[in-house]
């Protein structure tokens, strides 16, 4: 059957379905795209996490690369693993975490931002109740902060370990393993 020289015209004039979807994909990533999350605004997203842990661990998890970096460099020190990896290990531990406690406050919030504007230093105070006791856990923290494409890249948290293991371990420093002896 030939076409008349409108419909020709018309047929050539109309985007076919596959071009469409193609388009809606490319205009769907460019709004999901379209603010990148700074340094700034990741910390105090992770801080109303630390408010609102029962709530919101997936959240959390989605403020992180997907191979993004969760640290605690000294909890060697308390026989605990040091580094999550990914979203996974993330999310692992901060279901740790929220087993521990429903939220925290944060309070003494100074956030100092890096040169270049991929990182900063954050220092902070946190109080929360620990889960089905009557002890408070407070801590205050450094943490570091690397972001890269609007997520977290890495996070670093400097914490008081000796204040950790005496408020979370059931018989306090005597919990704590005795450290490997060092080959010199």
């Amino acid at each position: 059957m030939l076409k008349s020289d409108d419909e020709a015209d018309l047929s050539r004039e109309l985007p076919r379905a596959d071009s469409l979807k193609h388009a809606l994909r490319v205009a769907s990533s460019r709004n999901r795209n379209a603010h990148m999350s700074s340094p700034n605004e990741l910390i105090n997203e992770f801080f109303d996490c630390l408010r609102n842990l029962d709530t919101s661990v997936d959240r959390c998890v989605e403020l992180f690369a997907d191979d993004g970096v969760f640290e605690f460099p000294y909890f060697s020190t308390l026989g605990m693993n040091t580094r999550f990896e990914g979203k996974a290990a993330i999310r692992e531990v901060l279901n740790l975490i929220r087993s521990r406690f429903s939220s925290l406050t944060v309070s003494n919030v100074s956030i100092h931002e890096l040169k270049g504007g991929n990182g900063l230093f954050a220092e902070y105070h946190t109080d929360g109740l620990i889960n089905d006791t009557d002890r408070v856990y407070a801590q205050d923290y450094v943490t570091h902060l690397l972001a890269e494409g609007g997520k977290i890249k890495l996070l670093r948290e400097y914490l008081n370990i000796i204040s950790t293991a005496r408020m979370l371990f059931p018989n306090g420093l005597s919990d704590v393993p005795e450290p490997e002896p060092r080959s010199h």
